[in-house]
Formats: structure tokens, C-alpha cells, sequence
């Protein structure tokens, strides 16, 4: 009898200790999918991952979303879209991946909205400005953060619309983004400064900039200002051999971006007084208390100011913890129609993901060019810009499709 007992006692003693183990097994993570340039475009897309590296540490010491962690299963595209095709169709074998985000340039951003689409995964991305990707190639499981090409060029146009200058020059890539910015260039100018001519385009093999040639070409046309819509490493390319030349003396300067992740170490060769887009999170002046603390936050974290990148990689994970939530579920079909018309918090105030085209309204920063007394580079006057100022208008002509989405 006691033999009995004892053996009893052990029996629920272990019975017991496995019901408390497996009591305290942590819930399983929700898994988002991540694919982006990190070799490619590893100015761009190492902040972006440091940026959404930071906001799941936020979320998951919050308590994560729907009592689960979220998990990102990175993956590199290298660049290629024919590898970002294959990367999604991995990603979405895995039938815990609620959602995709991704890439950095047009071209492969594209083929992935493509693949997501034949997949039926929803697909967040931080960049590929290209109207097509939303507009011509829209579909319901596309989604995008940064400004279209329109609102970009529409932007850039509005700074000349009243030059004295009448001879401007463009300097394009030659690929989708350069090619549809340079549209809007022509028909911005034909609307507001019928008068201004186009001297000279010089488009540029992405990547591959001769910029001697480039820079000879400019001289020869005699421009009063420029108009800039390619990046890094053409950009920093293009302003050493132009400062070098004198090729930007008395010249009006219109640049698509003007952040340290377009030039990296040619910074401080911006020339004074040119504007463009730039999010110089170290010298904008009176941010919100929500702008602040994420600044605060990042550089207790990598001890160094954010960057454009940085703050869309932040924002784009806040934003999936919001959509889950708002579905309640990891069903992507559930997500997907919880991201259509979502409002929601990004580092600069709130925004919205507009259910016509599934634009994002958070905006970019845009500021112009001055020096310190070290000669260091530092963007001044900079202002926040949200799409919704700069588009739709009444006469803007968009595919028919969205209006059945």
C-alpha cells in the first residue's frame, strides 16, 4: 500500500511538472516575410533593416500582436528580379508568412508585386517610387510608402515653376523610375513654364555613369539649372566630376534626393543651395514629440542619426503590427483587405494607405543644401510633404482599373 502511494505521488508530481512546462510553452511568432537589396543596395537597405530591426523590438517587448511575437524571415534579391520571383515563391510556401515586404528599385519591386499577386500574398513596399507598379500594374495586394514618380516630379517642377531660368537640362537613369519621372518633368513644364526648354537630357545606364561624358554634354547645352532624378552611385559620381569642372557655378540645381545614403562619403560635396529630397533627421528643427522619439530611440540603439531608410524600414513593421491587428488574424486575404484604407502611426504623424491605388500619404522630407563652418553638409529649411498636396487633380487621367479595385 505504501509502495502504491508513493508511486501515485510521483505519477502527478510528473504528471504535473509537464502540464506547467507545457503551460509556459511561448505562443508560436507570426511570421512576416522580408526581401530586399541587401547586397544590391546596401546603402539603402541596411538602414531600412535597422529601422524595422528597431520597431520589432518595440512591438515584441510590447507584448507583440494578436498575444504573439512577430518574427521577419529576411531574404536578399541581390538586385535581381528574376531572384526576387523565386524568393516569394519560397517565402509563400512557408503558410505562416502573413505578408511580404519589399524591395528598394522599381524594376524588382515590380516583379515581385508580380509574384505576391499570382501568389495572393499582400506585399508592402518601402520604395519603387514608379507611377506603373500602383497604377498600370496595380492590383489588391499591392501596397506602397514612399511618394509616386507623379507626386516626386511634381514636387521637383514646383520649385522652378517661378525661375527666371529658362534653359534647364535633365539627368536621368535609364530605366522605369527615370523614364517616368522625366514624363512628368515634360508635362509639369508644359503646364506651369511653357517657356522654359529643355537644353539637353542625358540619361544614365543605372549603376554605370560616365560622368565626364555626362558632365561635357551639360557644358556644351549651356543650362541656367538642372534637374537630377538618378542616386547612388551615379549621384556622388556626377557632383566630384561636376565640382571639379565648375559645371554647377550660378546654376540652379533641382535633385531628386540629397541624403548621405545617395553620395556615402561624397556627403559634403553637395554644393550649397541645392534642394531636393532629404530627411536630415539631425537638423530638423521642432519635430513632434512622436518624430523625437523615434530619432531618441534610434541612436540609443546604433548610436547614429536615422536616414530616409530608416524610417520607412520603422515604419513598414509598425504598420504590419497595425493591419494585424486591425484583421484580428494572420489570414492574408484578411490582412490584405485590413491594409486597404488603413490609417496609420508612421515616425512623422499619421497616415493612410488610400484604397483607390494603395499609396501611402506619409510623405518625404524636402530641404536644400548649406554648409556648417567646417564645410560639412547639413539640409536646412526642411519641410515635411505629404502626396495628398500634389495629387490626384481633376485632370489627371488614371488606368480604369482602379476604379473597380
Amino acid at each position: 500500500m505504501r509502495l502504491s502511494v508513493v508511486i501515485l505521488t510521483f505519477i502527478i508530481f510528473v504528471s504535473s511538472a509537464w502540464a506547467g512546462e507545457q503551460s509556459t510553452t511561448p505562443p508560436a511568432p507570426i511570421k512576416i516575410g522580408d526581401i530586399a537589396s541587401y547586397t544590391g543596395w546596401a546603402n539603402y537597405a541596411e538602414p531600412y533593416r535597422k529601422g524595422w530591426k528597431l520597431g520589432l523590438k518595440e512591438i515584441n517587448q510590447g507584448g507583440g500582436v494578436l498575444g504573439r511575437p512577430l518574427e521577419v524571415v529576411s531574404r536578399d534579391d541581390h538586385g535581381s528580379p528574376s531572384d526576387t520571383s523565386l524568393l516569394v515563391q519560397d517565402l509563400v510556401e512557408d503558410k505562416d508568412i502573413s505578408l511580404i515586404l519589399g524591395s528598394i528599385t522599381t524594376h524588382v519591386t515590380l516583379a515581385m508585386s508580380q509574384a505576391c499577386l499570382k501568389n495572393r500574398i499582400p506585399c508592402i513596399t518601402p520604395y519603387a517610387p514608379a507611377d506603373r507598379l500602383l497604377w498600370d500594374d496595380g492590383h489588391p495586394y499591392i501596397f506602397r510608402l514612399m511618394p509616386s514618380a507623379t507626386v516626386l516630379g511634381r514636387v521637383m517642377i514646383d520649385q522652378i515653376k517661378d525661375s527666371p531660368r529658362k534653359r534647364w537640362a535633365i539627368v536621368a537613369p535609364q530605366f522605369e523610375f527615370g523614364q517616368n519621372m522625366v514624363k512628368i518633368f515634360h508635362e509639369e513644364i508644359k503646364r506651369l513654364r511653357p517657356d522654359i526648354e529643355i537644353v539637353s537630357e542625358q540619361w544614365v545606364p543605372l549603376k554605370k555613369i560616365q560622368a565626364g561624358a555626362v558632365i561635357n554634354a551639360l557644358n556644351a547645352s549651356r543650362p541656367e539649372g538642372i534637374l537630377i532624378c538618378i542616386f547612388n552611385p551615379d549621384l556622388g559620381a556626377f557632383v566630384r566630376e561636376g565640382e571639379q569642372r565648375k559645371a554647377f557655378d550660378n546654376v540652379q540645381v533641382v535633385t531628386y534626393v540629397l541624403g548621405r545614403q545617395d553620395v556615402g562619403e561624397l556627403y559634403d560635396s553637395f554644393p550649397k543651395g541645392w534642394v531636393g529630397f532629404s530627411y536630415d533627421s539631425e537638423h530638423i528643427s521642432n519635430p513632434s514629440p512622436q518624430h523625437k522619439a523615434f530619432i531618441d530611440a534610434y541612436r540609443r540603439e546604433y548610436g547614429e542619426y536615422p536616414d530616409d531608410a530608416s524610417a520607412k524600414g520603422y515604419t513598414i513593421i509598425k504598420l504590419v503590427a497595425t493591419a494585424l491587428k486591425k484583421a484580428g488574424t494572420t489570414d492574408r486575404e484578411a490582412v490584405r483587405a485590413a491594409l486597404a484604407g488603413i490609417t496609420f502611426e508612421t515616425t512623422f504623424g499619421t497616415a493612410t494607405l488610400r484604397r483607390l491605388d494603395h499609396q501611402s500619404t506619409m510623405g518625404s522630407w524636402f530641404g536644400e543644401v548649406d554648409k556648417d563652418d567646417h564645410g560639412k553638409t547639413f539640409i536646412k529649411n526642411s519641410r515635411h510633404i505629404t502626396g495628398e498636396t500634389y495629387w490626384p487633380r481633376s485632370d489627371d487621367k488614371l488606368p480604369a482599373q482602379l476604379e473597380t479595385r
